[in-house]
């Protein structure tokens, strides 16, 4: 990257692919990646990252089913899509030869896919993104009112929000599966790591057939969030027998964890 050219945080790098970049630094990041070709190589390669968390039609459908059950109301649910928010033109990002995987300023390099070191700090802003949707659905169907309104907050990125509203929810329904699940998924996304360990905990306790796995994955974020890398490896230990995509996901993750002990 020369001299002259704008450099980048990883925050701001994932922040920009989340749609959630301010619009004064959205645009100026969209030039920047139209006149270098190092950032769009490295730009490329997050979004390839982060659409490889676990998630797969089976996945989905499984989940889907289990909240018919575990909501009632809710008969008519439709699986959610996962669709990844791209703001930038891929067409334009072929046409760059960076090989590069990502070059953050500061004088560090993560290299995702050549077996560099991160920090713990890196290592969860690569790996950690909000679940989808799977409780509200796309085209009008009955929802709790309670519940529609956290799941508005989720998917607009007001976390602090969501947290708060899923709490509300938690105080008369204290096991209900789904609720604990998006509670800590925003309890981490807030920067709130305690309160998802909380919540994630007391879901790893009910031993959900279908959410055990997703809850275990975000268990650890939440660790890997609050800076304890020792507890976040023992759980993702605990996910290296998954049949599911999470198994290796969390091998992957471990294998970078070793790197920076």
């Amino acid at each position: 990257m020369a001299n002259n050219e704008v450099q980048y945080s990883l925050a701001e790098m994932k922040a920009y692919l989340q749609g959630e970049l301010p619009a004064a630094k959205l645009q100026e990041m969209e030039a920047s990646l139209l006149t270098d070709p190092l950032l769009a190589g490295a730009m490329e390669a997050l979004e390839e990252s982060l659409d490889s968390q676990p998630r797969d039609t089976a996945e989905l459908e499984a989940l889907t089913a289990s909240f018919r059950h575990a909501i009632p109301g809710n008969a008519n649910i439709e699986k959610a899509k996962s669709a990844s928010v791209r703001r930038f033109n891929t067409s334009q990002l072929l046409r760059y030869a960076a090989v590069a995987i990502l070059l953050i300023t500061g004088g560090w390099f993560i290299w995702q896919n050549l077996g560099g070191q991160a920090s713990s700090e890196e290592l969860f802003a690569m790996n950690f993104s909000p679940y989808e949707d799977v409780i509200t659905a796309r085209s009008g169907e009955e929802t709790d009112a309670l519940l529609k309104e956290a799941m508005r907050y989720y998917n607009a990125s007001i976390y602090p929000q969501a947290l708060a509203t899923f709490e509300k929810i938690l105080v008369t329904d204290p096991e209900q599966p789904f609720v604990l699940l998006y509670a800590g998924i925003s309890g981490i996304a807030a920067n709130q790591p305690a309160k998802a360990l909380d919540y994630l905990t007391r879901l790893n306790e009910l031993k959900h057939p279908v959410l055990q796995d997703i809850s275990l994955w975000y268990t650890a974020m939440a660790h890997l969030k609050n800076g304890d890398q020792a507890n976040a490896k023992d759980v993702l230990n605990g996910l290296l027998t998954s049949k599911t995509a999470y198994g290796e996901q969390a091998k992957q993750l471990l294998e970078r964890l070793q790197n920076i002990d």
